[in-house]
């Protein structure tokens, strides 16, 4: 009976932490670091999971349940997160859905100053306008590295929620169309930036994840640790 005590409040304190979260992401008038956010979020991680240890403890019955709510809970959330911070997010100075502002002026602006077709054109820029001086370095890593993590998660939910999505070119193809919408949304919505780079930078950093994940050692250490 402990046990359920426990779950049930641990459940309690990370669903008032995901109202929280929602509050600061889309009723703040606040802007609030992308860091705070992730953290937040990692929060919510921490006590579902043990959660689902003292739920699974009170009951082993409900061992799967569990396992699968988390996995469900934890995908929904990653998933507002990246559609916040690409499309709605003040902290990046994104303008959400502006369809009303397209025209010829609007479009040829953006299409002359944000989008790039040519691979690795806007990492030189990046990286050159750092070494000048130019730009500051959280800046730097927001643009390149934080692309780069963006879309890890993606190569630890997918493979567990969907079976098929253990097949590598599977998961790259849904790994590109994932990539393609956000992009296209970007575009369509004049919010952030539609450039190839993205997708080399999101892409290739889901499939190192996908890779890593999928070694024989760190996925039995990794089920291990969901299924105890």
């Amino acid at each position: 009976m402990k046990n359920k005590v426990i779950s049930i409040i641990l459940y309690s304190l990370s669903i008032l932490l995901i109202q929280l979260y929602f509050y600061i992401e889309f009723l703040s008038k606040n802007t609030y670091s992308p860091i705070i956010r992730i953290l937040l979020l990692l929060l919510v991680v921490v006590l579902t999971y043990f959660g689902a240890y003292f739920g699974k403890k009170y009951n082993n019955k409900y061992k799967n349940t569990f396992y699968r709510l988390n996995l469900i809970i934890w995908f929904i959330l990653y998933v507002i997160f990246l559609f916040k911070i690409t499309l709605l997010d003040l902290y990046y100075f994104r303008n959400g859905f502006l369809l009303v502002k397209w025209n010829k002026v609007v479009l040829y602006d953006y299409y002359y100053n944000v989008v790039n077709f040519i691979p690795f054109r806007m990492i030189i820029k990046l990286f050159s306008e750092y070494f000048d001086g130019d730009l500051t370095l959280s800046l730097l890593i927001n643009n390149t590295l934080g692309n780069f993590i963006i879309c890890m998660p993606f190569a630890f939910f997918l493979p567990r929620l969907l079976k098929k999505e253990n097949n590598l070119k599977v998961f790259l193809i849904t790994m590109f169309v994932i990539v393609s919408v956000i992009e296209l949304t970007q575009f369509l919505t004049l919010s952030g930036t539609f450039d190839v780079d993205d997708y080399l930078l999101n892409i290739s950093g889901a499939i190192i994840m996908f890779k890593l994940l999928h070694n024989n050692k760190i996925n039995n250490m990794i089920e291990y640790l969901l299924n105890m």
